[in-house]
């Protein structure tokens, strides 16, 4: 799955899958391998025969959450997110996809809570600190706003994949310092 050979990922999980219907972890596999293809129908209910055969399964229940937050359904979304919640209290990932959730709902006082807990359990989520920026901005709140906005453009410099989302950061914090934020 790392190598970005989904397709070909695919064909190997579903052919072990018919030498071992029960595996779990494979099924989980299979769903993230037809995630990114497009093949979202097919991903779901892969990562449903992953928890029917292992109900605890944090990446399944996490996976599917991603999955139906993508899709637009918040609600379902939640419940699994909530669910991985439950198993892994401690998992980073859950929490900032939850804020996800919970800020797309408009629910800005439970998306802040996850984002903040997501970057306790782990510093470098850097995109929980854009989220806050974000928050912290519809809320009114430019000062704090800025402060994430300033930490998620030295945290985001290494990471390419999030150039976009930097100068969309960088054009924020003009914008808020145009405003007569003092610092």
């Amino acid at each position: 799955l790392s190598k970005g050979e989904l397709p070909l990922a695919a064909k190997h999980f579903q052919q072990t899958l018919k030498l071992a219907p029960t595996f779990a972890s494979a099924w989980q596999n299979l769903g993230e391998a037809l995630q990114a293809p497009g093949e979202r129908e097919a991903a779901r209910e892969a990562f449903q025969q992953a928890m029917q055969f292992q109900p605890d399964l944090l990446e399944a229940h996490q996976q599917l959450g991603i999955l139906e937050k993508e899709m637009g359904h918040l609600d379902a979304a939640m419940e699994q997110l909530q669910r991985a919640n439950q198993i892994a209290p401690d998992d980073a990932k859950t929490h900032y996809h939850l804020g996800e959730v919970y800020h797309q709902k408009k629910q800005f006082e439970l998306a802040m809570t996850e984002y903040h807990t997501a970057i306790r359990l782990k510093p470098d989520t850097v995109l929980a600190y854009l989220r806050l920026a974000e928050v912290y901005e519809n809320k009114g709140n430019r000062q704090t706003a800025l402060t994430f906005y300033q930490r998620f453009i030295g945290m985001a410099g290494p990471h390419p994949e999030l150039h976009q989302q930097r100068q969309a950061a960088e054009a924020k914090q003009k914008e808020i310092d145009g405003k007569g934020v003092v610092r």
